[in-house]
Order: structure tokens, then C-alpha cells, then sequence
């Protein structure tokens, strides 16, 4: 829920419904029309009284897939078309979702009982997880056992990605490979049963694979599993290589879109260079094999069986992270130098946890108390092992951020390490020469992530975060965040990393909060790690608040930015300050702030840079209101702005209109909702060409004004010029 999502004031989010068949939307769009497919439903108050397998009738807001919304977004259209969704329907209370009576006939009833046995089976596996809420340790069974994601939990995953073991949270084939080793262990403790034990394990691995959400890594590790355990059965030789191949190309037919997803890539990839490579990197790298003689002691027998094991563990922690890191890094922007050490360590235990908790469940099914009496031994378990990530975590150079490569260098490092990993001699000129060239095209592009192009001279990149603001203003080798918050308090942890890691940003020193509203500053403290923000300028009234409310919100980002070494600074009006190519000049508010409502005290700010056609501004003015807004239209002041961030969100009141007017802006942007950003502008800015590039869930909207005069508007969506 992000660093500050547990002491600021929200309503609670949305729940949402299971999916329903054949809805009608209603009037969504300009004419009536009916969808059939997949809806997902959205309630916004109370909690609606249904089971899985009940018909409802939902009454709401219907609207159609939206396009990507930041950069570095997948398009949400494209794989809400694989999986067959057709809209989103929103609506406003649990009091507008009606059960309707069973549907009659053979099929539906035959499918209706399928979906609650299936609900019955979840139920009774769950019973394993402890009933303590906002437990790191429920949060990681819930996590391991049953693919769950509950509120609260991004902080844990994140964690474990910076680690480099996201692989352990979200179930994939390293959890189906251990459920079938358990299951294979079980069924081995009845005797031999040759080519039968696969397909019993198959079996066991199917009838937990159905009480798990049907989420694509899951579905691709359980075919993965299967396909591997219904070779085995046959008792016949195949070849491992081409079995993952056939596996990689039904998995594609079935859902396309796949291929463009890391998990896809990861999954496969890895898996591949095990099979590949797996053998001859862990011959290079402990090249004295353990021979085992069946007539040595036992004792001796067996410390060699777990050293054997233990260097394979190594190797294959090695080979992986090779493989994976030029992938994850393009992709996330994290490189987990301590990966190996990580999995090398944390990986047993939680294969220990699994077992344990596999055999929990299985005793759940049929004895609930059982396994609810069991829970709490596996909460602590479970937390133990958060516990040691996080201080792994707490280490210093353990997480290294890095800016978003170029597919061409992510395929040519994986190139290079494989060769070195299986080929490679110290005396291979040729490898080296490869290697020199890959690691100064790395460097260069390290070094030249997220620079404006030349002809730049200020740019304007307005993120799209919902009910808030978060700006990323950049000039020459400056580059900041304007405000970084949202009503959604989890918008730090993702949302705005990967918009601005698709943007090639890897650093943003600089951060100016307007104003003490949560909404302005919710995501601050999750990205200020990982884009080594240094300052943060905000004003008298935001430190204000904090003093007057120690145990809030805004007391509490405070104390962080402390304990991060993070220096705040406030700035007022009068102040210029050089910004790259471009002079920041506040114009608001004075200091003491005059204004009562705290609104009236944001920043306030010009931005002017030269270009070869005169000076070029940007305009921000925060929340301002009537009272700020009417203070800074005095005769004499010179507002004329060509780019405007709209007051307050774009709230429609008669001084935010005569202050557009004043300013008489080219290009207004707003941050706001998707409600308030369907109203149109009443009255137009007075100039000839005014463009409305305000965020209609449509993307993020990129102003850069041009040293040779000229601003360019454009956003993913609709590649507006």
C-alpha cells in the first residue's frame, strides 16, 4: 500500500466481484449495445452478498478497456482481448448488485456445482493461513500457498525483487516443482509404484493447481509441470529441449500476448539455459565432481549427497542470475548483485516452509482445525524468513538501479556471459574484445539515460496517477518531480517507477511538494531510494502541519526524509532558482503565507528557458485557489505563460477561469481523475489555438519546448504533434 498508505486518511478501496457472462452495459458509450464476454465489475461501497457461481445483476458504469495510461505500460486492450474481457463496470454501492436465481438446465447447474466445489476446495486450503491481519508472515503464505495478493503486500514483494527473489512469492515453477517433489516423496512412502508415480503426482499437482487463481505464470508453470510429468510416465527417452519448446509454442497459441510479458521470457529463458547450460557451468565451476561409491560409510555417503546438492544449488543460482539480469534490469530497472547469495540462502527454507505447509493443507481439506492450529507455527516460520530478507535488504550495495537498456544491448549481454560461462578461456582474445565492446556500450548508454535530446531545452512529462499530481520536469542535466502523490497510496511503489524507468530516468535529485495534501505526496518516500532524490522543497506551512500533528501523514514523511538523510528546504515567493537550461521563479506563496486554506499556500512557480523564437514558460501552480490565484493576478504582474498546469486539478470556479484567461496558456495540462477529466473546459484560454491536452486516461501528456522555439504535445495514446 506504499510507505505512507498506513497513516493517511482514505476511503476504503474498491472490493471486486467475480466475473459475470453476457452483461449489458447499458448507455456506456453514445448508443446502447450489448457485450458478451468477460466483465470485471468494481463496487465502490459496502460488500455484496454473493458466492461463486451466483447470477447477478449489476447496475453501474460500463466503459470499454482503456489504452495505456504511462509510459511503460502494456496495452491493457490487448490482453484484456486474450483474455476475453470486453469492459469494466463500475458501481457505486453493493446496493446495485442483485442475485438473480439459478440458471435452469443440465449445463449450468453441472457448471455452477464445478465453480463451488472448487470455492469449497479454497476454502478449506485457506484454513491453513493464520486469521492476524497486516502479518508479514500471512502475507508470504498467502502469497506462497494460494497466489493471493492481499492489501498491504507490495512492500513485502518488493522486497524480495530487490533481493532478487520475486520468484519465491509468486507461484511459478520453482512452487509446483516442490509441490511435485512432496507429492512424489508421499506417494514413494506407499512403495514403488513405477510409471504410476507421475501420474499420481500429475494428479495431486492438478487438484492444487484448481484452488489457485487462474493467472497466466500459474497456468504456465502447472503445463510446464504436467507436460513434464506425463513424459515421464510414458517410461520412454524424449528430448527435454524440444518438450519446452512445444510446451513455450501451446502456451503462445493459447495467449499470445505472452511473449511480451518478463514472467514469459523468465520462465522459459531460465529454464532453457538450465537445460542447456546447466550442466557444463556447473562442471566449469566445480570442476572436481563428486563421485559417490555405494560401499563408503553412510555417514560419509550422505555428507557428500548434501554437498553435491549445495553446489548445485550454487551453480544453477548462478547461471540463473547470469541469464536473468540483463532481462530484469531492462525491464524493472533493478540489478540484485547479491542474488546468488540471496537464493543460495533463503531458497532451502522456504522449500522447507512449502513442504510443510503443503502437508498443512492437505490436512486442512479434511480436518480444518487441524490445520488452523498448525497456522500460527507457519506465520512465525514465515516471518522468520521476512525478517532475514529484510535485513539482507537493509545491507548496503545490494540493490543497484539501473536505467532502461536497449533490447539490442540486453540480448548482446546475455550473449557474452553464456559464452564466458561455457566456453570462455582467460586467453580467448576474441571473448574479451566481445566483452570491452558490450561493457563500453553499456556504460554509454548508463551514462546517457533519460539526457534530453539537444534540441530540448525544457520538457514537461505529466504522469497519469489518478486523483493526484506527479510532474517530472527536466532541463539540461537537471531533472525534478513536481509533487508525487495520489488518492491510490501504493502509486510510488509501481506505477511511477516504471513511468519514469520507461522514460530512461534513473535519477531525480530534486522533489517539490506544493502543499501538505496527501495526495501530493503519498508516493514520495517509495521512490526516494530508488531514484536517489537528495532534496525536497516544499513550504512553511507543509512543516507546519507536521508540528501540529506528530502522528500525521505529513509529520511522518518528514520523519522519514530525516532518517534517509534527505534534506527539506522550503521555497517562497521571490526566490529564482537556475533549473538546467531554465530559471524557476516562485511567485507564490509570500512567507508568512497569508491564506488560511492550505491550498492557497502550493507553490506556485514559473519556468522560462530561451530559445531561438524568444523565452518559452511553464506555468505550475500546485492547488492554488481563489484566495492565491486573485493575489497573483495584480495589475502588474506578468503571468503570460505558453504551458499551464491547471489549478487545483482543474476545479471549474470563476477565479481559476479568469486566471486561465490572464495567463493565456497554449497548452494547459491537468492531473486529476478519471471523473472530473471527462467535464470540458467551459471557456477556452484567449488565444487562437488552445490545445485541451488534459489526461483522459489516455497517457501521459510530454511538453518539451524546443530550443529552436516550438513545443511539441504528444501522448501514447493518441501521438498528438
Amino acid at each position: 500500500m506504499g510507505a505512507l498508505g498506513r497513516v493517511g486518511r482514505l476511503s476504503a478501496h474498491a472490493g471486486r466481484l467475480g466475473v459475470v457472462h453476457g452483461a449489458h452495459t447499458g448507455r456506456c458509450w453514445t448508443r446502447a449495445r450489448t457485450v458478451r464476454g468477460r466483465v470485471r465489475v468494481t463496487v465502490g461501497q459496502g460488500e455484496p452478498e454473493v458466492r461463486v457461481g451466483d447470477r447477478v445483476r449489476v447496475k453501474g458504469i460500463a466503459r470499454a478497456i482503456e489504452p495505456p495510461s504511462n509510459p511503460g505500460q502494456p496495452d491493457p486492450r490487448l490482453w484484456a482481448a486474450q483474455s476475453g474481457q470486453t469492459v469494466t463496470l463500475t458501481a457505486a454501492s453493493a446496493a446495485l448488485v442483485e442475485v438473480l436465481p439459478p440458471a435452469r438446465g443440465p449445463v449450468a447447474s453441472a457448471a455452477r456445482a464445478w465453480r463451488q466445489s472448487r470455492a469449497w476446495l479454497a476454502r478449506r486450503a485457506a484454513a491453513v493461513l493464520p486469521e492476524s491481519e497486516n502479518s508479514p508472515g500471512r502475507a508470504m503464505l498467502a502469497a506462497l500457498l494460494l497466489g493471493e495478493r492481499e492489501l498491504g503486500a507490495d512492500e513485502l514483494r518488493a522486497t524480495f525483487a530487490r533481493q532478487g527473489l520475486a520468484h519465491v512469492l509468486a507461484i511459478s515453477g520453482f512452487h509446483l516443482a516442490v509441490m511435485a517433489g512432496a507429492a512424489l516423496f508421499a506417494v514413494r512412502l506407499t512403495g514403488d509404484r513405477g510409471r504410476l508415480e507421475p501420474l499420481l503426482v500429475a494428479v495431486l499437482v492438478v487438484l492444487y493447481v484448481l484452488i489457485l487463481p487462474a493467472r497466466a505464470p500459474i497456468l504456465r508453470a502447472a503445463t510446464m509441470v504436467l507436460a513434464w510429468l506425463l513424459a515421464e510416465s510414458m517410461g520412454r527417452r524424449y528430448d527435454k529441449r524440444a518438450l519446452l519448446a512445444w510446451v513455450a509454442i501451446a502456451v503462445l497459441v493459447v495467449r499470445p500476448m505472452d511473449l511480451f510479458s518478463l514472467g514469459y521470457q523468465l520462465t522459459f529463458g531460465i529454464t532453457a539455459a538450465l537445460i542447456w547450460f546447466g550442466a557444463p557451468v556447473h562442471a566449469r565451476l566445480f570442476p572436481g565432481a563428486i563421485s559417490f561409491d555405494r560401499y563408503e560409510p553412510p555417514d560419509a555417503f550422505t555428507r557428500r549427497w548434501w554437498i553435491d546438492r549445495l553446489t548445485q544449488l550454487v551453480s544453477a543460482s548462478i547461471l540463473c542470475w547470469l541469464v536473468a539480469t540483463p532481462l530484469v534490469a531492462r525491464s524493472v530497472g533493478v540489478i540484485s548483485p547479491v542474488a546468488v547469495v540471496s537464493t543460495v540462502v533463503v531458497v532451502p527454507l522456504v522449500t522447507v516452509l512449502l513442504w510443510s505447509s503443503y502437508a498443512a493443507m492437505l490436512v486442512g481439506v479434511f480436518v480444518p482445525p487441524l490445520a488452523t492450529a498448525m497456522s500460527s507455527v507457519l506465520e512465525w516460520c514465515a516471518h522468520g524468513v521476512v525478517t532475514l530478507v529484510n535485513i539482507m535488504d537493509a545491507a548496503p550495495l545490494t540493490t543497484v538501479y539501473a536505467p532502461r537498456f536497449s533490447l539490442a544491448l540486453t540480448a548482446a549481454l546475455t550473449v557474452v556471459v553464456l559464452l564466458w560461462l561455457v566456453r570462455g578461456r582467460l586467453k580467448s582474445p576474441g571473448l574479451w574484445a566481445a566483452t570491452l565492446l558490450v561493457v563500453g556500450w553499456g556504460w554509454g548508454e548508463w551514462r546517457t539515460a533519460g539526457r534530453l535530446p539537444h534540441d530540448v531545452a525544457l520538457r514537461i512529462d505529466t504522469l497519469d496517477v489518478g486523483n493526484g499530481t506527479c510532474h517530472l520536469v527536466r532541463s539540461g542535466d537537471d531533472v525534478l518531480l513536481w509533487d508525487c502523490g495520489s488518492l491510490n497510496p501504493a502509486i510510488g511503489v509501481r506505477t511511477i517507477p516504471r513511468a519514469l524507468h520507461a522514460l530512461g530516468v534513473r535519477r531525480v535529485p530534486e522533489v517539490v511538494l506544493t502543499h501538505p495534501n496527501f495526495d501530493h505526496y503519498s508516493g514520495l518516500l517509495d521512490v526516494t531510494e530508488r531514484f536517489g532524490v537528495e532534496r525536497v522543497w516544499t513550504t512553511s506551512t507543509f512543516l507546519a502541519r507536521a508540528d501540529r500533528d506528530p502522528g500525521g501523514a505529513a509529520a511522518a514523511c518528514l520523519r522519514a526524509l530525516d532518517r534517509r538523510g534527505i534534506e527539506v528546504g522550503t521555497w517562497a515567493a521571490g526566490e529564482s532558482l537556475p533549473f538546467g537550461n531554465a530559471l524557476a521563479t516562485v511567485l507564490s506563496p509570500p512567507e508568512p503565507p497569508p491564506f488560511a486554506s492550505d491550498n492557497d499556500t502550493s507553490i506556485v512557480a514559473m519556468f522560462g528557458v530561451q530559445t531561438a523564437a524568444g523565452e518559452r514558460r511553464l506555468l505550475m501552480t500546485g492547488d492554488a485557489q481563489r484566495e492565491a490565484l486573485a493575489a497573483l493576478m495584480s495589475p502588474d504582474a506578468d503571468l503570460d505563460a505558453d504551458v499551464l498546469e491547471l489549478p487545483h486539478h482543474g476545479s471549474v470556479q470563476p477565479t481559476a477561469m479568469a486566471f486561465v484567461d490572464e495567463v493565456g496558456p497554449a497548452v494547459v495540462l491537468q492531473s486529476t481523475g478519471d471523473a472530473r477529466a471527462r467535464y470540458p473546459l467551459e471557456r477556452p484560454a484567449p488565444r487562437p489555438h488552445v490545445v485541451d491536452h488534459r489526461d483522459r486516461r489516455g497517457g501521459v501528456g510530454r511538453v518539451p519546448a524546443r530550443r529552436v522555439g516550438r513545443e511539441r504535445i504528444g501522448a501514447p495514446r493518441s501521438g498528438v504533434s
